[in-house]
């Protein structure tokens, strides 16, 4: 069944970092109930990697014995310096963006599950919306959601609170998801979903798509490979935001490693367009990028990393962005991030408004992220 990073990754990002081989070989000299204790500290001193494990984000508070409510709070300020055509310097700051999750989790009889997630955020505007909303069953190797939720299309990893531009692919719908453990580490998801946009004289057409993926059994070890039968329906709109119509659906790929050793750990992904979509420009019409960062884990409450990111037909991105990240947990349910980012853009591929052609920039930013 799906396992939330939440719980497989603890090992990893936690508990001093220990290398899982050690994990291992010591397990069978410590209690339960010291397992128990470790566990608990673990979960909550935990760094997030990636937007499912930030919507599990939350220390929760027990309603009832079968009712859980957490939420977290994220403020964060950029700082960017941009090098133009024309001997022009663009300096940038944003007012602070104030990011708000609330979630509210029931279980009930060890196989079924509902959660709702709300979310409100102010940057130049605010907006609220209802992030997630489910039901779901879990019944041996064969599992069950449905309502609005992010689809399992990529896992778009980043040790870095500065995401990756390959988040692009991301996508939420109304879907139905059905998951089944094949066995000796497998995992097949498949799902199917209403989709906002219609190809041309196929209305009411469903999209679709699956997830086959492997975890080696001390879940170091992660690989992934999923399917998405229109990349346009993704949250970050590829074509025109009032269009509703298409001519052909354009699928969308994506791969991911995720491979954790001692107190280091690397991840990989890609997302592409596997076809160039008709109504974009032509150096614009096959999107496709690919996200790999090393993580050091310092502490048990530091944790550094590393991206190289390289982007193509991506609009208005740069080409090749390098990062540095370093995030510390200031307190139990305080983590403070802050990141570098370099980017390098491709020649005559982004301007400014006045037609400036970019060359390269520096963008700084500084994240509070605070658990409750």
């Amino acid at each position: 069944m799906t396992v939330s990073a939440k719980h497989w990754g603890w090992q990893l990002l936690l508990c001093g970092w220990l290398p899982l081989a050690s994990v291992a070989e010591e397990v069978d000299s410590v209690t339960d109930e010291e397992m128990d204790t470790v566990a608990a500290v673990a979960d909550s001193a935990r760094l997030y990697r990636n937007p499912e494990e930030r919507r599990d984000a939350g220390l929760g508070t027990a309603l009832t014995d079968w009712m859980t409510f957490s939420g977290l709070l994220e403020v964060e300020k950029e700082f960017s310096k941009s090098y133009l055509a024309n001997h022009i310097e663009r300096r940038e700051h944003s007012k602070p963006s104030k990011d708000l999750q609330l979630a509210l989790v029931i279980s009930a009889g060890g196989w079924f599950e509902a959660e709702v997630i709300y979310e409100a955020a102010h940057e130049r505007h605010f907006h609220d919306e209802r992030d997630e909303t489910f039901i779901g069953i879990d019944l041996d190797d064969f599992g069950a959601k449905v309502g609005r939720l992010y689809l399992p299309f990529g896992e778009y990893y980043s040790h870095l609170a500065s995401g990756p531009a390959l988040e692009f692919g991301e996508t939420r719908a109304n879907a139905l998801i059905v998951d089944y453990d094949l066995g000796d580490g497998f995992e097949f998801s498949a799902f199917v979903f209403e989709g906002r946009l219609d190809r041309i004289g196929k209305r009411d057409e469903k999209d679709w798509g699956y997830l086959l993926q492997w975890q080696s059994d001390d879940e170091s070890m992660r690989v992934g490979v999923s399917y998405l039968s229109d990349l346009a329906e993704s949250q970050d709109p590829l074509l025109d935001k009032t269009t509703t119509t298409f001519l052909h659906r354009v699928p969308g790929w994506n791969a991911y490693l995720l491979w954790g050793f001692a107190t280091f750990e690397l991840t990989w992904e890609t997302v592409r367009a596997g076809r160039p979509f008709d109504e974009l420009e032509r150096n614009v019409d096959q999107p496709r990028s690919q996200n790999l960062e090393l993580a050091y884990f310092y502490r048990d409450d530091v944790q550094l990393a590393l991206r190289i990111e390289h982007n193509r037909e991506l609009e208005d991105e740069a080409q090749w962005r390098y990062g540095l990240g370093v995030a510390m947990r200031l307190a139990e349910p305080l983590l403070m991030s802050l990141d570098y980012l370099y980017n390098d853009y491709a020649e005559r591929f982004v301007y400014d408004h006045n037609d400036n052609e970019y060359f390269y920039g520096h963008k700084m930013s500084v994240q509070l992220a605070l658990e409750f």
